[in-house]
């Protein structure tokens, strides 16, 4: 059995991403049972390539009025074929060639940018749902409409086509639901399938932690000031309960601020990740915390 799964991101930088993916892994190998052999053709989305650039340069416009509607002419598919083979390449027909599409957005489903995270996403699916036959399987996703007048409506007409569609929290449920999508499910995301590395804290953590740590997630929302203002007030609290502030951060740019803010604050050094943990090490030292701060949007 051959399952390709759009929008795999365990090869991300992200750990949430890495957990999520691996953890589907997990999910289908108990689905299908564990003496079940099956071929994994992960399609993974990166940076913008020369070929995006072109198809959303151009042609976004047709991309856009493509997929708010099921009804086209052959010359139109034709063109839209192509335009994913620009985007995805090779991996148009792995998918071609699959027996199962799976296809999760996790937090790319963004009504603000709808060209570099919803439309340039939900291309291929939208074209194996629709020119290829395949019964798409969508989850581990959140829907973020932002302010666009367009996205919604491609949204619910591109997920009309699969076959599944579930969501990781009840939010994008009841949107899909209020919308008259009542297929919409919850199901949680697969990153809670993650256990733990048996690594030990000081093997984890630079430099080697003194206090038990307050661990620290941030998100790219947030601007600089607002930031900073976050940081000192956890740093300050660690000083006052005698604990030790982890950035758990791959962006260059929060670990810069927690570093401003500590030296404004004063107390024990911030510990981060050794290079090159994954998922399963930052689970770990997330257990080991004696407190986590985090969120998003």
């Amino acid at each position: 059995m051959k399952i390709a799964i759009i929008n795999w991101t365990g090869r991300d930088q992200n750990w949430g991403c890495q957990a999520t993916s691996h953890g589907l892994i997990e999910d289908i190998r108990d689905a299908l049972g564990r003496d079940q052999a099956f071929e994994f053709h992960p399609v993974w989305l990166g940076r913008l390539s020369y070929g995006d650039r072109i198809a959303m340069r151009y042609f976004s416009r047709f991309i856009e009025k493509y997929m708010c509607t099921t009804t086209h002419s052959p010359k139109e598919q034709r063109w839209f074929r192509i335009l994913n083979w620009l985007v995805y390449k090779g991996d148009v027909s792995r998918v071609r060639n699959a027996d199962v599409v799976m296809f999760m957005a996790e937090g790319r489903l963004r009504g603000n940018d709808p060209l570099y995270y919803g439309n340039r996403l939900m291309m291929l699916p939208f074209l194996a749902a629709t020119q290829f036959g395949k019964e798409i399987l969508s989850l581990n996703q959140t829907v973020a409409l932002g302010n666009s007048k367009t996205f919604p409506g491609i949204l619910f007409n591109v997920f009309r086509q699969f076959r599944y569609v579930a969501f990781r929290e009840p939010v994008s449920v009841r949107f899909f639901q209020e919308n008259g999508f009542d297929e919409a499910v919850l199901f949680p995301d697969s990153a809670f399938r993650t256990q733990p590395s048996s690594k030990t804290l000081p093997e984890l953590v630079t430099p080697a932690p003194q206090k038990r740590l307050l661990g620290i997630t941030g998100s790219e929302e947030y601007d600089h000031e607002y930031r900073m203002e976050y940081l000192k007030m956890l740093c300050d609290y660690a000083n006052r309960n005698q604990l030790q502030v982890c950035g758990l951060f791959w962006k260059p740019r929060w670990i810069k601020s927690l570093e401003e803010a500590h030296a404004a604050v004063g107390g024990p050094p911030p510990v981060f990740p050794v290079r090159g943990a994954d998922y399963r090490d930052i689970a770990r030292i997330l257990a080991e915390s004696a407190l986590l701060i985090g969120g998003r949007y």
